[in-house]
């Protein structure tokens, strides 16, 4: 018995290899010289089970070398946010705000979309006084994204420290207002959903407004975007390009509703963002019957951006 357990141990190591011989060293040589490197799957897996592989990649971040500081930025995010060790999430957090301020653009500017992937529980006390640093400070790029930011995490005093900062700046200041509906400014969701609901439903409101709506995560929007899943109205072109006339603007509100309503009757494919079904009209019907009996009742997931 103890020969056949030392046999499963022993092929278990050397099954796997690459894993124990993940060299980032010699990786960032490679990115430096301008080699064309891609991780495979078992040494990013070896990322996200290491406590300490967010240290290990902060020393590359360090470096001069705008491709090596782009590429350490990038895993910093992704190895970050799916890394098993909670302590390991958070420092990968604190590390992307630090660098906000960054004087090469191709890591600067990634930080925001970076950071939006990461769940609220992922934000320290430390992180939410460097954002609040950020958002004072005033010279961050994508500086709306991180007033959206504040909201997310409710850091409702950096939000509310900025409204007047920013009323001047159109694009920072619809930023203040959003936050603060995240935050749960009721004056403010009410002036938002009194001009929403002048609006037509179609393909801009689609791909500009709805995401605001999904946003703030009040149950007033998700409400209104609900409705229009019932609505057979054809606002919206379809998906494909060879398919002729209009359709109802339901199948990409389902879409974006999907992620962020808890027990949501349909998923979505996490590359295409297309909804996960083998027929649309079925997969309406569904959500359909679904909101008929849990509009009233269905809880929305507020940990994620």
């Amino acid at each position: 018995m103890k020969h056949n357990i030392f046999l499963i141990v022993f092929s278990i190591v050397i099954i796997n290899p690459t894993v124990a011989q993940l060299d980032l060293g010699d990786y960032f040589n490679k990115i430096e010289k301008g080699k064309k490197e891609i991780l495979k799957k078992e040494e990013m897996t070896s990322l996200y089970q290491n406590e300490n592989s967010i240290t290990q990649l902060h020393e590359f971040l360090k470096k001069e070398n705008p491709k090596v500081k782009r590429e350490a930025i990038r895993l910093i995010g992704q190895v970050g946010r799916k890394n098993t060790y909670p302590k390991t999430r958070q420092q990968a957090v604190n590390i992307l705000l630090m660098t906000a301020m960054d004087k090469e653009a191709g890591v600067s500017g990634s930080i925001p979309s970076k950071l939006k992937r990461f769940k609220k529980q992922d934000f320290t006390l430390e992180s939410r006084r460097l954002l609040g640093s950020i958002i004072r400070g005033g010279k961050a790029s994508k500086m709306d994204q991180y007033i959206m930011l504040a909201g997310f995490i409710r850091n409702c005093s950096a939000v509310e420290q900025s409204l007047f900062q920013y009323k001047s700046h159109k694009r920072n200041y619809q930023a203040v207002k959003l936050a603060q509906v995240r935050c749960g400014d009721k004056a403010r969701l009410n002036n938002l959903m009194k001009n929403i609901k002048k609006m037509p439903v179609d393909d801009k409101f689609v791909y500009r407004v709805m995401p605001l709506l999904i946003y703030v995560r009040q149950k007033e929007a998700t409400d209104y975007l609900m409705d229009w899943v019932m609505s057979d109205k054809k606002g919206c072109t379809p998906a494909g390009p060879d398919v002729p006339g209009r359709i109802p603007c339901a199948y990409r509100i389902i879409e974006a509703l999907a992620p962020v309503v808890k027990d949501f009757p349909v998923k979505v494919d996490p590359l295409t963002g297309e909804m996960d079904v083998g027929d649309y009209t079925e997969g309406l019907k569904i959500v359909r019957n679904w909101i008929r009996k849990n509009k009233n009742s269905y809880t929305l997931i507020k940990d994620v951006y």
